[in-house]
This record gives C-alpha cells, structure tokens and sequence, in this order.
C-alpha cells in the first residue's frame, strides 16, 4: 500500500466497480470478489482467527484477476 507501489498496486486496492469499468459479466465470472482494502479492514478488525485467512484472501485477488482477465 506505499505510494512507490501504487502504480502496480491500483487495480487491487479498491473493489472492482463493474458498472464504471463497463464489465457487466463480472461478477458472473467472479463469485468472490476481494482486494487490498477489503484485506486491510479486515486486519484492523481483527478477523482473520489465522494467517491462512489472510494468505487466503491475498491469493484471491490475484486468481480473480487471472480468471477474469
């Protein structure tokens, strides 16, 4: 989330917004979606119980840009 990073790191911060990125079939092709934001809040909420929650919902964001993409 460093500034450095965020010209490679911008498309994972935020959710994907379908509608403004005109890709109604997302979320028929994405069931799960997550990103950076998401994974950070739900740090500072403490609700990840283990760190494989975490490592889980990091590699979902990049198997959904895979899958999608």
């Amino acid at each position: 989330m460093k500034l450095k990073w965020s010209h490679i790191a911008n498309p994972f911060y935020a959710p994907v917004d379908p509608v403004a990125l005109n890709i109604p079939n997302y979320f028929k092709i994405i069931k799960n979606s997550m990103d950076l934001i998401t994974v950070g809040n739900k740090l500072r909420k403490e609700l990840y119980p283990t760190a494989k929650g975490f490592e889980d919902d990091m590699r979902l964001i990049f198997v959904n840009c895979f899958r999608f993409n």
